[in-house]
């Protein structure tokens, strides 16, 4: 059993924590164009759930693992395996001609089972059934994309972004307001989506 704290449940965050929420909750509702630090698990996770819960029409991912929780210094911060994340990726999905596209360099994790559907996060989004209206697709890239882009990254929509320029600490910068870069990010992503394959996806085949 994991001892992984949630960040959403009360009394599970540390005040700087709690500030930092805050921060990004302010400057997401602004959509200002603003780099923001971003270098610790639960910033993380919550620019994560935060980029689910703004998103209008589409979130693509390009990261190692869907880790189900994420070591820090204090102790572990649960991750795709939290179900506020999955809730709000639902919430997303809920409408029509929503977009959630994820490559992954390992599907580690993901097949535990033999079935991608095991992991947390995917069988969540799978027993939500008919409430998940938009399209999901987790591919695993053929070749290494760190080779390529040595930075996992998030993009939102037409204008956010989160980019991690340390995998191991999780330090990345975040904005919610820069239409450039975001535009050269998913074309990045749609390259290294082409040279991956697809092993989940929503609506499941028939």
């Amino acid at each position: 059993m994991t001892t992984a704290r949630s960040i959403f449940l009360s009394g599970n965050t540390t005040k700087d924590e709690q500030e930092y929420f805050r921060l990004i909750d302010e400057i997401a509702g602004k959509q200002e164009s603003r780099i923001i630090s971003n270098g610790k698990p639960a910033h993380a996770v919550y620019l994560l759930y935060k980029f689910l819960h703004c998103a209008r029409r589409r979130i693509s991912i390009c990261t190692g693992r869907l880790l189900q929780e994420l070591p820090g210094k204090t102790g572990s911060v649960l991750a795709y395996a939290d179900p506020v994340l999955a809730r709000a990726a639902i919430h997303f999905l809920g409408r029509e001609n929503t977009e959630l596209s994820i490559v992954v360099a390992d599907k580690d994790g993901l097949d535990t089972e033999g079935e991608p559907q095991s992991h947390p996060f995917l069988k969540a989004l799978v027993d939500a059934g008919a409430a998940v209206k938009g399209t999901v697709t987790v591919a695993a890239s053929r070749n290494d994309p760190m080779e390529a882009f040595p930075y996992h990254f998030l993009v939102m929509d037409d204008t956010a972004l989160r980019v991690e320029i340390d995998t191991e600490s999780a330090e990345a910068y975040v904005n919610f307001n820069d239409p450039v870069l975001n535009e050269r990010l998913q074309s990045l992503f749609h390259h290294f989506q082409e040279d991956s394959k697809p092993f989940f996806q929503l609506p499941l085949p028939a």
